[in-house]
């Protein structure tokens, strides 16, 4: 009679899956069911952290083969790289209202509200709270700091550097001033994420963007030297 594995001999980790399946299974799947799945693994990570969403608990989330997951995303490292792709596209989505040059300094504020009030949506926060959670860490995947979130990170600095600079401020003010309000609102998320919504009036992400504003548009005597 042929002997059964037992279930630990049958069941594959994610690294021996990932080494027996190589990176080629990752580069021939199917685009709208690797779309599909990203969305679901996204939902999956509402409630639960990124650290814990291994090959296996995703399968067994999403009703899945782990040969699945390793088929459309390589390894856990490639799944963690497409996810945080997602998290710089909707943030390069919120600065679709900050047109350098094309905005006066009210304008901007509104702007800069709207993106905010947009962060809050369910699929705002848990962008939010991934920047957070893989942030901590990708440095040292990337020690150049040119990860993916350091991107996101840039892509809003220049954003508010090039509208300062159309609005005639010199480029150290322009650069120190978009610096400084992008850390402001870095520092109101990470708030956010550790007490509620409730924790950061709407009013507080305004005051910051409007004394941006104020700042760059009358840099002296409000700009110290």
């Amino acid at each position: 009679m042929r002997r059964r594995g037992n279930r630990r001999d049958r069941e594959r980790t994610d690294a021996d899956l990932e080494c027996c399946l190589g990176e080629n299974m990752a580069r021939t799947g199917n685009p709208e069911r690797k779309t599909e799945l990203l969305d679901q693994i996204l939902e999956f990570l509402v409630d639960v952290p990124l650290a814990q969403a291994s090959f296996r608990a995703l399968a067994d989330a999403l009703g899945v083969s782990t040969f699945a997951l390793v088929y459309h995303f390589g390894n856990r490292e490639q799944l963690d790289q497409e996810i945080l792709g997602v998290v710089r596209d909707r943030q390069v989505l919120m600065l679709g209202g900050i047109k350098p040059g094309a905005i006066n300094s009210e304008e901007l504020v509104e702007a800069g509200v709207r993106a905010w009030e947009e962060s809050l949506s369910r699929r705002g926060l848990l962008a939010g709270r991934l920047s957070f959670e893989a942030g901590v860490t990708e440095r040292l995947r990337y020690p150049a700091g040119d990860g993916i979130l350091a991107a996101a990170h840039s892509d809003w600095v220049r954003a508010l550097y090039e509208w300062a600079l159309a609005h005639g401020a010199s480029e150290e003010d322009a650069e120190s001033e978009a610096e400084l309000l992008v850390a402001v609102l870095s520092g109101l998320r990470y708030r956010l994420h550790l007490y509620g919504a409730d924790a950061v009036p709407i009013t507080l992400v305004e005051t910051a963007f409007r004394r941006f504003t104020e700042l760059v548009t009358h840099p002296e005597p409000a700009i110290a030297r």
